[in-house]
């Protein structure tokens, strides 16, 4: 969905700028020299302000998507730490019950294996989350990159058109 609204964004504003240029080839074509240099301070502008416009939805794209993650990240700590909550809810249970019907050594063994357990599954999701994270966030700054180089390579074709035009 990102990614069509994106694409939707880009291509409206290149067709706004072929409209502009068109409008200003038109209006210059018919002027003298000195009115078609003004144009092209004037398309030169109109360049300018629309790459500075892709740029600041790029940047505000990046920063939506870095606060998705960091809402993410927060809500899998919290699940985390109701799990953790839970576990030991149950060990201490557990623990009781086995106090009453078995001797204390082999109490402290099952504690001890289960602790061990439990660590080891917590540091597995943990693992398994941040790398999902990462991988998540370099998709997202490579489909950025990606976007933005696409920009510029039209704006500097949209450039090489008008001077071509201009100079014909």
């Amino acid at each position: 969905m990102m990614m069509m609204k994106i694409k939707t964004i880009i291509i409206i504003i290149i067709i706004i700028i072929i409209i502009i240029i068109i409008i200003i080839i038109s209006s210059s074509s018919s002027s003298s020299s000195s009115s078609s240099s003004s144009s092209i301070i004037i398309i030169i502008i109109i360049i300018i302000v629309v790459v500075i416009i892709i740029i600041i939805i790029i940047i505000i794209i990046l920063f939506l998507l870095l606060l998705l993650l960091i809402i993410i990240i927060i809500i899998i700590i919290i699940i985390i730490i109701i799990i953790i909550i839970i576990i030991i809810i149950i060990i201490i249970i557990i623990i009781i019950i086995v106090i009453i019907v078995i001797i204390v050594i082999i109490v402290i063994i099952v504690i001890i294996f289960i602790i061990i357990i439990i660590i080891i599954i917590i540091i597995i999701i943990i693992i398994i989350i941040i790398f999902i994270i990462i991988i998540i966030f370099i998709i997202v700054i490579i489909v950025i990159i990606i976007i933005t180089i696409i920009i510029i390579i039209i704006i500097i074709i949209i450039i090489i058109i008008i001077i071509i035009i201009i100079q014909l």
